[in-house]
């Protein structure tokens, strides 16, 4: 089975999860001792776990080494990730030499059953440090110059944009926006010529009824007083 680049990546997250757990729980440990007997069950099965993730973590790291040589001399690469990969080397096995040299110590302390100490514990912090340091410039030499990709993502390539859907929706949202705020102008227009038109008929009818009255009474008016005028000069010619 063909590993790409190299085995190096798999064997080395169980050398930095397997030492940092460990680290954890000596601390743990040692807490636990500072508070006395009363938690003195706790504390063996502290340093149980953290002994183990320690043991298991040093078998681990031969074959980090040892993959990671590998990469160091096979894996393409140019003068900047060289120079890049050549400061991750200096730091990993120095540290390594470490995990090696106080996995010892932990295997001593255990057939000699030795008390924790603070010592110690400042050890494995030192360790600790000079581990995460390493695997810094580890990440530097894949994310930064991209040693041992085979092809890089073309991010400028049409179809995957992740801000492409909230466009879309702020578009879409904006469409509906637009077409209600035009249904509703729509709607006012008609509301406002309706009515508009239906005060217009009302005046109008309002206007021609008063006229027709108006005729009318001045019509029936005139009428009266023409009768009675004529009414009146047939009188006096009678007398």
């Amino acid at each position: 089975m063909e590993i790409l680049p190299n085995w190096h990546p798999i064997f080395v997250h169980f050398t930095v999860a397997l030492f940092s757990v460990s680290v954890g729980f000596y601390i743990l440990a040692y807490l636990s001792q500072q508070c006395g007997s009363s938690l003195s069950k706790i504390r063996v099965e502290f340093e149980v776990v953290a002994r183990w993730c320690l043991w298991v973590a040093a078998i681990m790291t031969i074959g980090t080494v040892v993959a990671g040589l590998d990469a160091y001399y096979t894996v393409a690469h140019d003068a900047d990730s060289h120079a890049a990969m050549t400061i991750h080397r200096n730091w990993a096995l120095p540290t390594a030499c470490m995990i090696y040299l106080v996995a010892a110590w932990s295997v001593w302390r255990y057939f000699k059953n030795t008390k924790l100490s603070a010592v110690y514990l400042m050890v494995l912090l030192i360790i600790q440090v000079f581990l995460l340091t390493t695997a810094w410039y580890g990440a530097e030499v894949v994310y930064r110059y991209g040693t041992g990709v085979l092809s890089l993502p073309d991010s400028a390539k049409e179809g995957h944009d992740h801000g492409a859907a909230s466009s879309g929706s702020d578009d879409h949202s904006k469409g509906n926006q637009a077409a209600d705020s035009s249904t509703s102008g729509d709607h006012g227009n008609e509301d406002q010529a309706t009515s508009s038109s239906d005060l217009e008929g009302n005046g109008n009818a309002d206007q021609a009824t008063s006229s027709s009255d108006s005729k009318g009474n001045g019509n029936e008016n005139q009428a009266t007083n023409s009768s009675d005028s004529d009414e009146h000069d047939s009188g006096n010619h009678s007398h």
